[in-house]
Parts: C-alpha cells; structure tokens; sequence
C-alpha cells in the first residue's frame, strides 16, 4: 500500500479517481518520492550522484565498493 502509485490506482479502481486524475496524482507522487531521495542523498558521503548518463564512472564505483 506505500508503493509509489499503488494508493492512487487503488483509488481510480474504486472510482474515487478519473484515470486522468490517477495518473496526475501518481506522477506527483513520484516527485515527491524523488525529492526526499535526492534529499537524503545530498547527506550521504559515500553515493555518487550523476547529472547525466556516465557509465564507466557507475561501474568503477560499483567494482570499488564490490572489492
């Protein structure tokens, strides 16, 4: 029930909701969910953050910390 989406197609499926109306409401949740991450990752010291597709930098993080 706390899945991002999941209460607003719950709500549309109970009529509560046009679909039009659960898809708005969903993606609103989703940036919401996406602003408390980037929130809780500005603090963390050991995450990398990418402003835009860098794959060889992922993967050399991910192999540093998989040593």
């Amino acid at each position: 029930m706390r899945s991002v989406g999941y209460r607003q197609a719950w709500n549309y499926f109970e009529g509560n909701y046009s679909k039009q109306e659960m898809i708005e409401k969903a993606i609103i949740a989703t940036r919401q969910l996406c602003k408390r991450q980037c929130t809780w990752l500005r603090d963390e010291d050991k995450a990398l953050t990418l402003n835009q597709i860098e794959i060889e930098k992922a993967v050399k993080f991910l192999q540093e910390r998989s040593a």
